[in-house]
């Protein structure tokens, strides 16, 4: 049976909902056990290059990969930090 249009737009609104209540209760940051960095490393990595700092230098100063670097200043990985 087709589904109608508002039956499809009911359907993708709570996908949305179900994913946004998802991420009120996944671990995020420093309480993964991967994680290698803190909120406050965070901070100071998004200050640093503000002020000039390469990300290369950056990713020598806290031993990690200046692509992480990147992902962190661009707010694609620790968006929850500000």
């Amino acid at each position: 049976m087709d589904k109608t249009h508002s039956e499809k737009c009911k359907q993708g609104a709570s996908r949305r909902d179900y994913k946004a209540e998802a991420l009120k209760y996944s671990k995020r940051g420093e309480q993964l056990p991967q994680s290698i960095n803190t909120e406050s490393d965070v901070r100071l990595i998004r200050e640093l290059h503000s002020g000039g700092i390469s990300m290369r230098e950056i990713g020598r100063k806290f031993e990690i990969h200046h692509t992480t670097v990147w992902r962190i200043v661009n707010y694609a990985d620790w968006k929850h930090v500000l």
